[in-house]
């Protein structure tokens, strides 16, 4: 469709507003004079079913120098996982089953979801297509996305379509889009070194497949290539070794001299084979300049001439690799010093790793020194990741873990020697925690608990991103629930050094499933054994809880509060009678109690100063959890086992700001918590009001000088829960509750001025 050019006169200030309003309104508010009188000309120029503002400003980058003009656009065709939007044609789209309206449901088609929203949002010249301004969420529900061609610079001006022809290094990135593009990167870039990166198209994605025949040709020029970067998904109607075979065929009887990169991340369905990689047959076995080494669904054999000493990156994932015993994958790396990233994952290891005892060869000497690792990504069974940690010796201070332990009949076990073992794995993590530099630290703590799949996962990131992080992953399946206890007391062990309990700032938690299906097989794996591990971080000021974890948590603070006060961990005191009641005879304290009836009373019980867990707590953030439900897992529970008993507990302790995202409760409940936290410390993010069940009121317990919330259900039970002795909150300064006709329903009072 032929551009159509559209000229307004605006006002400087009132551009962006313009603009604003085009968008919702799909009118353009023009206004042809300027402040000094002067008009602003600019142009919106309508192409490919979208629109885009082309303001009349002088383009500084075209007064710098040709030579620097160069330099700047070679680093172009560099740029990866840049995606742009193809906007569809709003023409072909009908309005049946598009729906416009703001109140829609979330299985309404209006509602893309929030991970094709996510996708959509990140791509360039998202929202500002024509499908947008008619449907609710059209750009993601129409348009689609592609990688971003660099090659469109040759179409901005004559002057950068100029240059880049003049430049080789601009063509050095063939492009696999067609055969003649091909050709025209090849003779432009001259001799220098070439960097072919091609991948098929995923369902998101509405672009062309790369052309075999244009990839053929570039991979003719293998003896050229620097960076070979292939990454296909294999698809139920299409076999990938209609596009692997090429490059092996060319790795098999062309030289690679100048080869630095080789990446084939495949990943495959499970009717498809193993990519076979036989370096035995291939013309070139010394590989000189090979620095980085990425295979996936690749199936190894050994020798292997690409496992060349030169490697400084290796990435093996879903591969057989080319060893077959723990020695021979000792020796490889033996020879293998230069790395300084090494990641096996979904790779079937050597099975003599989980022998009673390793055997090592005696012609080599362990550990072996990796003095420039600093990445170490292994998946495998409990004792090879432990196993393969100690036969390397890497710099503990600047190397990256991320360990993926597979817990099998074994469970924790090390074989022979287990006290020696343990100890030097407990002995590696400490070393690695006192290792720290001075002023770096782990201020984020990450802990996913997912019963249902069977693994508990922990992470723990520093502030700067580009420092180190650990991520410890365990899993099993339901036939080991037996080991569950002691899989968690190995990472309380394991982590605990890790920790700062003065600097660590956020701890972040996601729990799903039930733990008494795993209890039955492991008793000691139950909530207090999960979080006791973490209650000496007291440094905390932002606890984020999802899912199961926020009943659980909630409940095992509380716990812990009775606890600290000598309580029982349900909040009772221990029945026993007192010292003066025990010294008077039974008829002598009985005429008096007749005498004084208030004697009869029981006394006010005094206040406890509260040890909190987490002093210093200023967000506490819930997300996905309804108030109103229990927390307990049998269904005998009784009425003050529900969620918001047990917070409204805690707020008597400690009231930090409370973030609700996703949560349901009833409109008493919300009354409530509005009335203790005010609005500064209340935030309402997402919050779905329901049927008052169970049904709760506040009311004042005179006798004790605090409060107590009365819980009502359907079934007709109720249950009265008093404020805790070391509750800190008085009635002064948290609102007003008023007894109306002696119902005990809460109304909220007026805040105090210094509030």
């Amino acid at each position: 469709m032929p551009s159509t050019l559209f000229q307004y006169y605006f006002k400087r200030d009132d551009t962006q507003r313009a603009l604003a309003g085009t968008r919702r309104t799909r009118k353009v508010i023009t206004d042809p004079v300027q402040d000094d009188g002067q008009p602003v000309l600019f142009q919106t120029t309508l192409t490919h079913h979208s629109f885009r503002i082309n303001f009349k400003n002088p383009c500084f980058i075209n007064m710098l120098p040709p030579e620097l003009l160069m330099e700047i656009l070679s680093y172009l065709p560099s740029v990866s996982n840049l995606k742009v939007r193809v906007h569809a044609d709003p023409s072909k789209l009908s309005d049946s089953g598009a729906n416009d309206s703001e109140e829609v449901e979330d299985d309404d088609d209006s509602n893309p979801g929030w991970y094709r929203m996510g996708l959509a949002q990140c791509c360039n010249g998202y929202g500002n297509c024509l499908a947008e301004l008619r449907f609710r969420n059209g750009c993601a529900r129409f348009c689609s996305s592609q990688p971003w061609n660099f090659l469109d610079v040759l179409r901005v001006c004559k002057r950068w379509h100029t240059i880049s022809y003049a430049n080789p290094q601009f063509w050095t990135n063939i492009a696999i889009q067609n055969f003649d593009t091909v050709v025209r990167s090849l003779v432009l870039s001259g001799s220098l070194p070439l960097t072919i990166i091609s991948s098929n198209s995923t369902r998101e994605e509405k672009r062309q497949w790369p052309s075999l025949e244009a990839l053929e040709l570039a991979l003719d020029q293998l003896s050229r290539v620097r960076v070979l970067d292939m990454f296909f998904i294999s698809f139920n109607h299409v076999q990938w070794e209609f596009w692997t075979e090429p490059v092996i065929s060319r790795l098999r009887r062309l030289p690679a001299t100048q080869l630095n990169s080789l990446r084939l991340k495949l990943l495959r369905s499970h009717s498809d084979r193993l990519v076979r990689i036989r370096t035995e047959t291939w013309v070139e076995q010394s590989f000189p300049a090979l620095r980085t080494l990425e295979l996936s669904a690749a199936k190894i054999y050994a020798p292997c001439a690409l496992l060349v000493q030169s490697l400084t990156e290796l990435s093996l994932v879903d591969c057989e690799a080319p060893w077959k015993s723990a020695a021979d994958f000792l020796h490889t790396f033996a020879g293998l010093s230069q790395l300084r990233s090494l990641s096996i994952t979904k790779t079937e290891n050597p099975k003599d790793f989980d022998d009673e005892r390793l055997n090592v060869p005696r012609n080599l000497s362990l550990p072996i020194p990796m003095d420039h690792l600093r990445f170490i990504e292994l998946q495998g069974s409990f004792r090879f990741v432990n196993r393969v940690l100690s036969a390397f010796v890497f710099p503990l201070d600047s190397t990256t873990l991320k360990l993926q332990y597979q817990h099998d009949d074994f469970g924790v076990s090390f074989g022979a020697d287990p006290d020696d073992a343990l100890a030097k794995t407990l002995h590696l993590f400490t070393s690695y925690a006192l290792a720290i530099p001075t002023g770096t630290y782990f201020n984020e703590v990450n802990l996913d608990f997912d019963l249902d799949e069977r693994f508990i996962e922990i992470t723990l990131s520093q502030p700067d991103p580009s420092g180190v992080s650990v991520q410890l992953k365990h899993t099993w399946t339901e036939a080991n629930d037996r080991h569950a206890g002691d899989i968690l007391n190995f990472v309380r062990q394991t982590s605990t050094p890790l920790f700062s309990s003065k600097r660590t700032a956020s701890l972040i938690i996601l729990l799903t499933g039930r733990f008494d299906e795993i209890a039955e097989s492991s008793p000691t794996f139950t909530p207090d054994a999960c979080y006791d591990w973490i209650a000496g971080l007291s440094a905390l000021r932002l606890i984020r809880l999802s899912s199961q974890a926020i009943p659980t948590f909630i409940a095992w603070m509380v716990r812990r509060l009775n606890t600290a006060a000598g309580l029982l961990p349900s909040g009772d005191e221990e029945e026993s009678e007192s010292k003066e009641d025990a010294r008077e005879p039974g008829s002598e304290r009985l005429w008096h109690r007749r005498r004084y009836p208030w004697m009869s009373e029981p006394k006010p019980k005094p206040k406890i100063e509260p040890k909190l867990l987490f002093p210093d707590l200023r967000r506490l953030i819930l997300n996905e959890c309804n108030l109103g439900e229990t927390i307990n897992e049998d269904k005998d529970s009784s009425p003050e086992d529900i969620l918001f008993s047990h917070l409204w507990l805690y707020l008597h302790a400690q009231q930090p700001e409370l973030v609700l995202i996703d949560t349901e409760l009833t409109h008493r409940m919300l009354h409530e918590l509005r009335r203790k936290l005010y609005p500064a410390r209340l935030d309402e993010r997402s919050v779905y009001p329901v049927d008052d069940n169970p049904y709760i009121r506040v009311s004042h317990a005179w006798r004790d000088s605090g409060e107590e919330l009365d819980v009502y259900t359907q079934s007709g039970r109720s249950k009265t829960v008093k404020s805790p002795p070391w509750s800190v909150l008085g009635d002064a300064g948290h609102g007003h509750i008023e007894n109306d006709e002696g119902n005990g329903e809460v109304s909220a009072g007026k805040e105090d001025d210094d509030m």
